[in-house]
C-alpha cells in the first residue's frame, strides 16, 4: 500500500498529477466528465478537503470532499485502474471518515457518474451507501438562444459590500441557506473568477444567481428566487440576464440541476440548454452508523438466535431442497455451545441498547495431512445484520472487528463460504475485500 497524505491546499505539481491520474482514469472508464478542484465553497475550510495515495512518487489514487453546507460533504475519488481492488479507495475514505467525524461532518454524499460503470459497480458493493437522487449537468446551446426582451420591471446588479446585506437576506432564504451564506458572499465580492447577482422585481431584490469561471468554461450555480416571487417568469429572466453578460467570455456555459427539480429543468431547456451528464449521487450517514462492536454474553443469546433464525430463512428460501424451514432447538443450542467453547466466539453489533448484528466465528487448525499443510484460520460461520439497520455500514464494522480479532489471536487469514444464490452477501463480502480461492460445483441430474 501507497504512502497517504491530506491537504487543505494543492500545490501546484500536486494538481498536474490529479488532473493527469484523472485523465488516466477517464480514458480507461471511457467517460467525459470534469474535475473541479477548488475549495472556494468549501464552508470550513481548515478541514482537509484533499487525500492522496502515492506509490514510488506516483499519485495511484485520489479523493476529495467538497463542502457547500455545514454537516454534509461529496466525495470525489479516482484510483489509477492498475492498482483497483487493492484497498487504495478504502484506506483513502477511512481517513477522509475519520476526519469528517471529527469535525461533525456525518453525511457522505458519493458522486458517481451514471455511464460510469466501475463507479457504478463499486457503489452497489459499497453497502454503506444508498441511492440518493440524480444530477443533469446541462450545456447552452448558444444557436437555441432566446432573444426576448427582458421585463422593464425587472433589474439586475453585481453583488458588492454595499448590496452585501439584501444578499444575505434573499441567499439565505431563496437558497435554504444558514452559515453558508457567509461562504458564498466572501468567493463572489473579491475581483477574482466567481461573480454573484441580484435581480430586483419592482425595487425589491427577490434573487440571488452565482457565476464560476474554470479554464474556459463558465458555471451559472447558486439561482434561486423567494418562494413568494415564484411563478412569475423571474428565473428565466435571470438565466437570460446573466447569459447576455458572461457570453462573450466563453459560450461554454454549464448549469446543474436536481432531476426531480422538474420546473428548473424546463426553464434551463427553455433557455437553450441541453443535457451533456448525468450524475448520481449516494449517501451514507455516518453518525447512523456508530455502533459497539463487542463480543457476546449469556444474557444476549435470544437476540442472537432471533438473527441467526433469520440467516437461516434466507438459506431456505434460497435452497429448500439443502434446507430445513423451521429454527430447531438443536440450532438454537448452537450459540449456547460456542460461548462455552475455547475454540470460538459470538460478535455482536449493538446500537442504543439494541443488538443490531452478529458474527458467529470459529477459531481452526488443521493438521498436517498428505495432501495439505497444517492451516490455522479464523472463520466466519454465520453473519447477521437485521434487516432495519442494513446499508449503514453496521456489517463493515463486524468485518473490520473479526479482521482485527483475528490478528490479535495470531491468524494470518480470515475465511468464510457463502451460496451462490446469495447475491447481495457475496457482493458484501466482495466489498470488505473477500476474493474467492476455491469452489464447490454440482451437477443436477433431475435437471
Amino acid at each position: 500500500m501507497g504512502n497517504t497524505i491530506c491537504q487543505t491546499e494543492l500545490e501546484e505539481r500536486t494538481r498536474k498529477d490529479i488532473l493527469d491520474l484523472h485523465k488516466i482514469c477517464s480514458t480507461f472508464d471511457q467517460t467525459a466528465g470534469q474535475i473541479y478542484l477548488s475549495t472556494e465553497l468549501n464552508y470550513d475550510k481548515t478541514i482537509p478537503a484533499f487525500y492522496l495515495m502515492y506509490e514510488e512518487d506516483k499519485l495511484i489514487a485520489f479523493l476529495m470532499l467538497f463542502m457547500p453546507e455545514k454537516g454534509e460533504a461529496e466525495i470525489t475519488a479516482y484510483t489509477h485502474p492498475q492498482h483497483r481492488r487493492r484497498g487504495c479507495f478504502r484506506t483513502l475514505y477511512e481517513r477522509a471518515r475519520d476526519v469528517c467525524a471529527a469535525k461533525n461532518v456525518h453525511k457522505l454524499i458519493y458522486v458517481v457518474e451514471s455511464d460510469c460503470s466501475v463507479g457504478q459497480e463499486a457503489m452497489k458493493q459499497w453497502c454503506r451507501a444508498s441511492y440518493s437522487f440524480s444530477e443533469y449537468k446541462m450545456r447552452w446551446n448558444s444557436g437555441q438562444q432566446d432573444s426576448g426582451l427582458i421585463d422593464h420591471k425587472i433589474s439586475f446588479w453585481p453583488v458588492t459590500i454595499e448590496n452585501s446585506e439584501a444578499y444575505r437576506t434573499v441567499a439565505s432564504k431563496a437558497l435554504e441557506m444558514d452559515d453558508e451564506v457567509e461562504v458564498f458572499l466572501e468567493a463572489v465580492l473579491p475581483a477574482g473568477n466567481r461573480r454573484g447577482y441580484l435581480e430586483y422585481w419592482q425595487g425589491m431584490p427577490v434573487g440571488v444567481c452565482h457565476v464560476s469561471f474554470d479554464d474556459g468554461e463558465i458555471c451559472i450555480y447558486g439561482l434561486g428566487v423567494l418562494e413568494e416571487y415564484r411563478g412569475k417568469g423571474l428565473g428565466k429572466e435571470f438565466v437570460r440576464y446573466v447569459l447576455n453578460e458572461v457570453k462573450d467570455e466563453s459560450e461554454e456555459i454549464v448549469i446543474e440541476v436536481d432531476s426531480d427539480n422538474q420546473r428548473a429543468y424546463r426553464l434551463y431547456l427553455s433557455c437553450g440548454f441541453e443535457v451533456e451528464q448525468k450524475t448520481d449521487y449516494y449517501e451514507e450517514n455516518i453518525e447512523e452508523a456508530a455502533c459497539t462492536i463487542r463480543l457476546a454474553k449469556e444474557t444476549d443469546l435470544e437476540r442472537v438466535n432471533e438473527l441467526r433464525r433469520q440467516v437461516n430463512a434466507v438459506h431456505v428460501a434460497g435452497r429448500p431442497d439443502i434446507f430445513k424451514p423451521g429454527f430447531c432447538r438443536e440450532m438454537q443450542e448452537v450459540a449456547g455451545e460456542i460461548l462455552q467453547s475455547e475454540d470460538g466466539d459470538i460478535v455482536v453489533a449493538e446500537r442504543d441498547g439494541m443488538i443490531c448484528g452478529m458474527a458467529c466465528v470459529a477459531y481452526v487448525t488443521k493438521a498436517e495431512s498428505p495432501y495439505n499443510l497444517e492451516r490455522r484460520y479464523y472463520s466466519v460461520e454465520e453473519i447477521a445484520v437485521e434487516e432495519t439497520f442494513r446499508r449503514r455500514g453496521i456489517g463493515i464494522q463486524l468485518v473490520e472487528y473479526m479482521k482485527q480479532d483475528a490478528r490479535r489471536k495470531g491468524f494470518d487469514r480470515v475465511e468464510l463460504d457463502v451460496w451462490e444464490f446469495n447475491e447481495g452477501a457475496l457482493e458484501f463480502y466482495e466489498a470488505a475485500g473477500f476474493h474467492t480461492f476455491r469452489r464447490f460445483m454440482e451437477y443436477g441430474l433431475n435437471e
